[in-house]
């Protein structure tokens, strides 16, 4: 089993990052090799007009932090094949977009990664955790395992690496067969200590690494626990026991 370490992306999930974030992450680097980079440090600037991501990113990299670039592309073919060479040539490893953008779309994101020459792993995006059965089906038609499985096909066969999926969901792509041909990058982890928050089909650690999982995105039960040292750790430790 490669190491718990490296199995570990924490998501900085907020606006700002500042001095104290700084310090802490770098305090869980003996056991974290990944910081998730999201839409809310994307969408604020500092009063220099840089944005919390970017020096995110800058830090994360030279720290010795992989980053996940999470700002989950869904645009035309065009579009997000461009915004993919962009992305890749700023040294992210993970970038992920949706599944339901279309073939089309991931196909061009494949090829224009491809073209880059940068080693960076596309992730499609399948069903949110957020997402109950009832939204699921509300929203594309169909209950979660069978439409993930469905993104996963579609996202092999358009050349994407990687799929983002809920726990919940790896079972069904081992039947499936597919567990094998893709990076498998699982959110909607919570250690049995800590609170489930908005997210509905959940695992803890030890759990979804032994469902398949082969990364697991871990945010809120770190960031918000009174020692969040000592969160990574436990966490850490638990993978480790796998």
């Amino acid at each position: 089993m490669a190491e718990a370490r490296s199995r570990i992306i924490f998501a900085h999930d907020k606006d700002i990052f500042t001095k104290e974030d700084q310090a802490r992450y770098k305090s869980f680097r003996r056991h974290i090799g990944w910081i998730k980079v999201g839409l809310q440090a994307m969408t604020h600037e500092d009063r220099n007009g840089v944005s919390a991501a970017t020096r995110l990113r800058k830090w994360a990299l030279a720290q010795g932090f992989d980053v996940m670039w999470d700002m989950k592309l869904d645009d035309i073919p065009n579009t997000t094949g461009n915004a993919v060479r962009n992305i890749a040539a700023h040294g992210s490893s993970l970038i992920t977009l949706h599944a339901s953008a279309g073939k089309p779309a991931m196909a061009a994101a494949a090829e224009a990664l491809a073209q880059s020459g940068k080693r960076a792993a596309l992730l499609a995006v399948t069903v949110l955790t957020s997402i109950n059965k009832k939204e699921c089906v509300s929203i594309f038609g169909d209950s979660p395992g069978p439409k993930v499985v469905q993104f996963a096909r579609d996202a092999i066969a358009m050349g994407v690496t990687g799929l983002v999926c809920s726990p919940q969901e790896l079972r069904a792509l081992e039947q499936a067969d597919l567990s094998h041909e893709l990076m498998l990058v699982v959110p909607g982890v919570r250690p049995a200590w800590a609170s489930a928050h908005d997210q509905k089909r959940i695992m803890t650690p030890a759990q979804a690494i032994r469902a398949g999982a082969d990364l697991l995105v871990i945010g809120r039960p770190i960031s918000e626990h009174r020692n969040p040292q000592e969160a990574a750790r436990l966490i850490w430790e638990e993978i480790e026991s796998v």
